[in-house]
């Protein structure tokens, strides 16, 4: 009499396991290591709810996200200047070289509707297929869903960040009005717009 043959492939821990592995060999591991990017998580909520430097924005945003510098302009037409003013673009260039001093307004805005409390369940999930391979990150925060994208390539999150927040609850972001004149009056450029 023969004997069935249990095939591996009926066993869906088997089929899993390997679907994950096939997964992980196809991008750069560190994108979808749960751990870094559970760091990453834990820091982006710091960075909003703490110093809330440019440099922690260009850190998760990459140095040519537009946010902030929308929100530059926004303080220099606030104050009379228009944007493409000689007094504007030095405030903005002042700002770009002073990225640990300087405050982001858009994280400064993203602490009105980021909980400030530590990252719960974290999930990872490869993004849909396009211009560039990434992630979509979901982290359980005070009881909200925060979602982000992580795109793959190590160098690439260099460009363009390493952990972008995208949704709130299923919702696009919606920055929510914040006094940009009071980040203004502590900003180490705000003499280089004044003098003009």
């Amino acid at each position: 009499m023969l004997k069935d043959k249990k095939c591996l492939l009926n066993d869906p821990r088997v089929v899993l396991f390997a679907v994950a592995l096939l997964f992980f060999a196809l991008g750069d591991a560190r994108a979808f290591d749960v751990r870094e990017i559970r760091a990453d998580v834990g820091r982006f909520i710091q960075a909003v709810h703490g110093a809330r430097s440019l440099a922690e924005y260009e850190y998760f945003y990459g140095p040519n996200r537009e946010g902030d510098l929308k929100l530059t302009i926004a303080v220099c037409t606030a104050l009379g200047f228009e944007g493409n003013s000689d007094a504007c673009i030095a405030y903005s260039r002042c700002r770009a070289n002073a990225l640990d001093e300087a405050r982001s307004y858009y994280l400064a805005s993203l602490a009105g509707i980021v909980p400030n409390a530590v990252p719960g369940e974290i999930t990872v999930e490869k993004g849909p297929e396009g211009v560039m391979p990434y992630v979509l990150v979901t982290a359980e925060v005070g009881g909200r869903r925060l979602t982000f994208h992580r795109v793959v390539d190590l160098e690439d999150q260099e460009a363009f960040g390493r952990l972008v927040l995208t949704e709130i609850d299923g919702e696009k972001i919606k920055l929510p009005n914040i006094d940009l004149m009071e980040l203004f009056n502590s900003d180490p450029c705000r003499d280089v717009l004044l003098k003009h």
